[in-house]
């Protein structure tokens, strides 16, 4: 059949008959090898193809392994950024309270500072009192002496310790007074009877 394809008509060329079947063979072999050939490098190619697919799978294969894994990290940042979110809230309420008590300590510290003064104030009234209060022993000694009889004149200072002691136990402005008032009935007592 090969042969019937290929014959060369004796009107065509003007070779003998064998010469011109040798040259069909030899045409019929160079086409078989290219053939071959062909067939060859496309059988190469058949496994370098296998392996780019064989590669393009794996690489499928392990974009589809990691999409659980993004699954599982977009809903981690799902949780991470929902947790933030409630967080804002309680951060915001805490600042509020915050707020709250250096405010109410703000206004503490001037009530604070009323009372520091007004106690300032009854410490100073108490202090300007004293002077006052010593000033009265003074006097009352010289009122003793205006009852006609002369007593011995000593100086009372103000700050004199034998007469800061009240309690009457011999001792301070409780025996002065009584001191005083022995005096003054004395002098008023010599006044009666030399008249």
């Amino acid at each position: 059949m090969i042969l019937s394809r290929y014959q060369v008509s004796d009107d065509s060329t003007h070779v003998s008959g064998d010469t011109c079947q040798y040259h069909v063979i030899l045409i019929r072999y160079h086409v078989i090898s290219t053939t071959y050939r062909v067939i060859l490098v496309r059988y190469h190619v058949k496994p370098v193809r296998y392996q780019t697919i064989s590669t393009t799978y794996r690489v499928i294969l392990m974009r589809y392994q990691a999409i659980p894994a993004m699954y599982q990290t977009i809903s981690t940042t799902y949780h991470v950024i929902f947790t933030r979110y409630h967080v804002i809230p309680v951060r915001y309420q805490t600042i509020s309270t915050t707020y709250r008590v250096i405010l109410t300590r703000y206004h503490v510290i001037p009530v604070r500072y009323q009372t520091i003064s007004t106690t300032y104030r009854v410490i100073l009234a108490r202090y300007r009192m004293i002077p006052t209060r010593y000033q009265v022993i003074p006097t009352r000694y010289s009122w003793a002496s205006h009852w006609g009889r002369s007593t011995p004149t000593r100086a009372v200072g103000p700050l004199q310790a034998s007469l800061v002691d009240e309690d009457g136990d011999g001792g301070g402005r409780g025996q002065a007074r009584r001191q005083w008032w022995g005096t003054i009935v004395a002098a008023a007592g010599d006044g009666d009877g030399g008249e």
